[in-house]
């Protein structure tokens, strides 16, 4: 993947302007294991799985099996035909989009880091600041460090990210403090092009809502 994007020319000179890309997750995965001399799947699992009792997430290495209970994903053909697309072999997204998770571990993971119990405050501002020039697909979303700013129009501002697979369209988020969070998942592939709007829709109905909830606990039992 590396090898494919740096055939190209840069999009822009380092520094002068912003954009997304996965393969920046796939660099920093080669950056983890040439400083530490392991896998930054190894030290995902030691330095933030573990300590923080995520259980149910957890990377497949290879493997396109999951552990039961799962939550099935399905993706249609350009003809409309619908098929399951639930096993699948996640390595080709190294860094990006290989990790296996549920909501409640999604929540769990939010509330930790938004609460500065993963990251020295100093890197954890830096992290949630916006980059200059950026926006994430509206005018509300803005990119920090690996991070989408949102700044809600009933004037909260949450942080956090989306991803899409085959099958899949999951999105987390959560207030400053790490107190009110939200995870979500929709099993389904098509609407990915609307990727932004619906999580924006869905973080306006939480954080905004006439009833807002005082949190999305981390404790919650797990979904199923």
């Amino acid at each position: 993947m590396v090898r494919v994007a740096v055939s190209h020319p840069p999009l822009f000179p380092p520094g002068a302007a912003w954009n997304y890309s996965d393969t920046d997750y796939v660099l920093l995965g080669m950056v983890i294991q040439r400083v530490t001399g392991r896998s930054y799947a190894e030290e995902i699992t030691r330095r933030i799985l573990r300590p923080l009792g995520l259980r149910w997430t957890y990377f497949p290495s290879g493997s396109s099996s999951m552990a039961p209970p799962y939550l099935h994903g399905y993706e249609m053909s350009a003809s409309g035909t619908v098929k399951d697309a639930t096993v699948l072999n996640t390595s080709f997204a190294p860094g990006s989009g290989d990790l296996i998770s549920t909501v409640g571990d999604l929540n769990r993971f939010a509330s930790a880091l938004l609460a500065g119990r993963l990251l020295p405050q100093p890197v954890l501002r830096q992290m949630l600041t916006p980059v200059p020039g950026s926006r994430a697909g509206s005018d509300i979303d803005k990119y920090g460090l690996g991070v989408i700013t949102t700044k809600l129009p009933c004037g909260i501002t949450v942080y956090g990210h989306g991803g899409t697979l085959d099958g899949y369209l999951t999105g987390v988020t959560a207030q400053s403090g790490g107190t009110h969070t939200l995870a979500w998942v929709i099993n389904g592939s098509w609407g990915v092009e609307n990727q932004i709007a619906l999580m924006d829709k869905a973080y306006i109905a939480e954080f905004c809502g006439r009833h807002q909830h005082a949190s999305s606990s981390p404790a919650a039992p797990r979904p199923r």
